[in-house]
């Protein structure tokens, strides 16, 4: 099959939530495979609050009790990513090779034991708790230094005994007791193999989160997900592993058109018929609602795609000095499949949603642009969008105001 350049954007956005109508809820969500977390609080939201922004109609305040609560995701590790609630066991596999790396300093096997024992007995009578509802010595760990009772938690989650329950107010992890959450779940024992199947799980679910992929950017998921510190996850083995595994797991072949050249990509054959009617569909609609995507979306999840289907290339600047940067938290606008602009929002006093940077392209609507603004500053509990000086004096005109529904 072969499609164009504009059809692949369009399947891309329609099967990652990105085009068409805002859900009116968070339900839809799982189709996603995975959300990633990051702490950084910058536009009245973090990465993955600001991520359901962009899809459904829900206040970013809302997301635990929408996803931690309803059970449609757990929490996983490396990075921190939200996962799918049924892909979760395969997950718990691969941090279970991780837990035996984690050390407490000046303490014996026995006594480690003993430790994870009065943390898991805690947890037990009282609920799920957070790493400072324990008081107990610090040894080396971190950055500097870390309670042995975080260690321990740390090591039981990784062993697959405990899991993320939720997040406090102050966004801390709540751990909980596997049996409790997952009754029905076995922990796994000890490391377990990168095997075939484990690598061709790996791979569908990688492919079910990119939705669209490069063999290579396939490849690097795989690893990803399976974890890159594992001494059985070199690329080598991986590749050929990946490409023995996809017939196994319905990838099929696409040929996507960009600039005249045809680049080999891989979809599920799940998604092929959702492929053709972005093919064959008629144009957008004339009222689609744009996007404002979070730097660390799904969308982002494989750059070099992005920048090659969308023509921007995307760097997340949060992290370089003030004097490098040309944003802080950067967030693309997406537009009837295609792209718009990029954005740099704060959350000011908890009351304006003030658009720092702006850069859009000449096509970029403005009355669609004010209303991705406010919509984001009204799910946030923004009451005014504003704008620096240094936005275009027009652009600025048409962004700036009181948010309708805003502040609640």
């Amino acid at each position: 099959m072969r499609i164009e350049g504009e059809a692949a954007r369009r399947f891309l956005c329609e099967r990652l939530g990105l085009a068409g109508a805002h859900w009116a809820d968070a339900s839809p969500l799982p189709r996603l495979g995975m959300v990633q977390v990051d702490t950084i609080r910058i536009a009245g939201g973090r990465n993955h609050e600001l991520a359901l922004a962009a899809r459904a109609d829900v206040p970013t305040r809302g997301f635990d009790r929408e996803v931690y609560g309803s059970g449609l995701f757990v929490e996983q590790h490396y990075p921190v990513h939200l996962v799918r609630a049924a892909s979760r066991r395969r997950f718990m596999e691969g941090m279970a090779h991780r837990a035996t790396r984690f050390r407490i300093a000046g303490m014996s096997d026995v006594e480690v034991a003993a430790l994870e024992e009065t943390v898991l007995d805690h947890i037990r009578a009282n609920g799920p708790a957070k790493a400072r509802d324990f008081e107990s010595v610090r040894v080396p760990g971190g950055f500097d230094t870390l309670k042995a009772t975080t260690i321990a938690l740390e090591r039981l989650y990784l062993a697959g005994r405990l899991q993320i329950a939720g997040r406090s107010h102050a966004f801390e992890r709540l751990f909980d007791l596997t049996e409790r959450l997952h009754p029905d779940d076995e922990a796994p024992v000890g490391p377990l193999p990168l095997d075939a199947e484990a690598i061709a799980d790996h791979a569908r679910f990688a492919l079910d989160v990119l939705k669209l992929a490069t063999p290579d950017a396939l490849v690097d998921r795989v690893q990803h997900h399976a974890g890159p510190w594992r001494s059985d996850a070199r690329k080598e083995r991986l590749r050929a592993q990946t490409r023995a595994a996809l017939d196994r797991i319905g990838a099929v072949p696409v040929e996507v058109v960009i600039d005249g050249e045809a680049v080999e990509h891989l979809v599920l054959a799940d998604d092929l018929e959702a492929l053709r009617a972005a093919a064959e569909g008629d144009a957008p609609a004339l009222d689609e609602p744009m996007r404002i995507v979070p730097p660390l979306d799904n969308l982002l999840f494989d750059r070099r795609r992005f920048e090659r289907l969308f023509g921007r290339r995307f760097l997340f600047e949060a992290y370089k000095p003030k004097r490098e940067r040309s944003f802080y938290f950067a967030m693309p606008l997406i537009h009837r499949a295609a792209f718009a602009g990029i954005v740099d929002l704060r959350l000011v006093e908890g009351r304006r949603l003030m658009v720092e940077r702006l850069e859009a392209v000449p096509w970029t609507e403005r009355a669609a642009l004010r209303a991705a603004l406010h919509r984001l500053a009204r799910l946030v509990g923004a009451e005014r969008v504003s704008a620096h000086p240094r936005i275009d004096g027009a652009m600025r005109k048409a962004v700036i105001g009181r948010v309708e529904g805003g502040g609640g």
